[in-house]
C-alpha cells in the first residue's frame, strides 16, 4: 500500500503543478487583456470604472454560452445520432450562436455611452488584435526552453 501511495505522489505533484501553471497562464492572459485594452483605448480612470464591470459581465456571459456550444458540438462525437437528432442539435447550436451574437451587440451598445463613438468603434476591432497578441505570446513562451525540473 505504501509503495502504491509513493507511486501516486509524483503524479499528484505533477498534476498540481500543471493546474497551477494553467491558472498562472490564465491570470497572465487576463492581465495582458486588461493592459492591452486600457492602452489601446486610452481609457481614462472614469471610463475604466464604468467599462470594466460591463466588460467582465459580457465576458462571463460569453464564456457560458461558448461552453454550451462546445458541449453541444461534443454530442456529435457519439456517432450514434439519427437525422432528427442532428437537426435538433444543429438548431440548438444555432440558437446559442444567435444568443452569443446578441450579447456581443448589447455589449457594444452598452459601451457607447461609456466610451463614446470613436473608442467604441475601436473596441470592435480590438478583439481580433488581442487574440493575435495572445497567440503570439503563447507561441513565444512555447519556443522558450523550459528549465529542467
Amino acid at each position: 500500500i505504501i509503495f502504491l501511495a509513493l507511486l501516486c505522489i509524483p503524479t499528484l505533484v505533477f498534476s498540481q503543478d500543471k493546474k497551477k501553471e494553467k491558472q498562472e497562464t490564465k491570470a497572465q492572459i487576463e492581465a495582458l487583456k486588461i493592459q492591452f485594452i486600457t492602452e489601446e483605448l486610452d481609457l481614462t480612470e472614469e471610463e475604466s470604472e464604468a467599462f470594466w464591470p460591463v466588460f467582465f459581465l459580457f465576458e462571463k456571459e460569453q464564456k457560458k454560452i461558448k461552453k454550451s456550444i462546445r458541449a453541444k458540438r461534443k454530442e456529435f462525437e457519439t456517432g450514434d445520432l439519427k437525422e432528427g437528432e442532428i437537426k435538433t442539435k444543429l438548431a440548438e447550436i444555432k440558437t446559442l450562436e444567435v444568443q452569443l451574437s446578441e450579447k456581443h451587440e448589447k455589449f457594444i451598445l452598452d459601451c457607447l455611452p461609456i466610451l463614446g463613438v470613436s473608442k467604441t468603434q475601436k473596441l470592435v476591432t480590438l478583439e481580433d488584435k488581442l487574440r493575435r497578441k495572445i497567440g503570439d505570446r503563447i507561441k513565444e513562451q512555447m519556443r522558450r526552453p523550459h528549465p529542467p525540473e
